[in-house]
């Protein structure tokens, strides 16, 4: 899909449990977690990018800030990339069809905690 068609959109209400989902896998996956832990670890944020396609889930990837802030340049997916403390939390972005959101996550001693837009 082209960046020019891509739209920042806040998850809907009907989305929050699948944002949610995503989140929770995120905070689970070694694989996708030893690459934050790398750009992290070489002073560089990132945020991790899951793609689904027809309400599914299509691929999922960990992206360095240039890339990102290129791939989506919406304000709020900026916002979140400055914002955001590296180690302690994590920037997501999930891509829906032509629809762009961002969370922030971040942990507590209760567990993950998810703040999705």
């Amino acid at each position: 899909m082209e960046q020019s068609d891509l739209q920042y959109e806040p998850l809907r209400a009907n989305e929050q449990n699948l944002g949610k989902s995503l989140a929770y896998g995120l905070m689970t996956d070694e694989d996708i977690l030893a690459q934050i832990e790398d750009y992290h670890d070489s002073d560089t944020r990132c945020a991790a990018v899951f793609v689904l396609e027809n309400g599914e889930f299509s691929t999922g990837y960990v992206g360095g800030e240039d890339a990102i802030r290129e791939r989506f340049p919406f304000f709020q997916v900026q916002e979140a990339l400055d914002t955001y403390t590296p180690g302690e939390m994590l920037c997501m972005i999930i891509q829906r069809d032509n629809l762009v959101s961002v969370g922030i996550l971040g942990t507590s001693a209760c567990g993950p905690e998810v703040g999705l837009n």
